[in-house]
């Protein structure tokens, strides 16, 4: 896609923005395989796990379940999309969301169950996002391959006290000192969903980058 928008428009220059696993992979791209085609990048607390600083992580899973246990223990089905909406929009799920994020959030996360039967399902069953996860979060290369990434950066980290803070966090500040043109922002407040619970104050901070 990146090449399909530079071949139309050679001429403009191109950005990129975000968060999680997404800003992780672009950080892998750029740092690893030299695919860096950006002006300027704006990442939300991206889940890079790094290689040392390893007592962070036992820290936190210490007292935390890991995303791969989490997620394996999602409901797959429910009867109607009010009950599923109801169960994410509690305190220790999805209540911090903006409402118009999480209802955007419900709807496009699941769809008529595909056996046939009455009711909704994820549309990304939880056995896809357990493998996901393990996948995922076995790799520190994105961290390893920080000091190759030259694209001038701004990292927003959230905020570890905040609800929805976790390790990732904690590590932001380590992380930028691996980017050579890199600069530090904490979301006081905001978790690791900091897009969905701040949306207007992200994309400012977007428009910044593009300004």
């Amino acid at each position: 896609m990146t090449h399909a928008v530079s071949e139309k428009e050679p001429n403009r220059a191109l950005y990129f923005s975000g968060h999680s696993f997404t800003a992780a992979t672009m950080y892998y791209l750029g740092g690893r395989l030299g695919f860096a085609p950006w002006r300027s990048v704006t990442t939300f607390d991206a889940t890079l796990r790094p290689s040392d600083h390893q007592d962070i992580l036992k820290s936190y899973y210490a007292k935390n379940p890991s995303l791969a246990s989490r997620a394996a223990r999602r409901r797959k089905y429910f009867d109607n999309a009010e009950q599923y909406r109801s169960l994410l929009d509690r305190p220790n799920a999805f209540g911090s969301f903006e409402p118009r994020m999480l209802k955007a959030h419900c709807s496009s996360t699941i769809r008529p169950r595909r056996d046939g039967a009455a009711g909704l399902e994820l549309s990304c069953p939880p056995e896809i996002e357990v493998a996901t996860y393990e996948a995922v979060t076995r790799s520190t290369a994105p961290y390893d391959f920080l000091t190759n990434f030259s694209v001038k950066t701004h990292m927003i980290g959230a905020d570890p006290n905040a609800p929805g803070g976790t390790w990732i966090g904690q590590l932001h500040p380590v992380f930028v000192r691996r980017l050579p043109y890199a600069r530090y922002t904490k979301m006081h407040g905001h978790g690791h969903l900091m897009p969905f619970e701040c949306p207007e104050a992200c994309a400012e901070i977007v428009l910044e980058m593009l300004n």
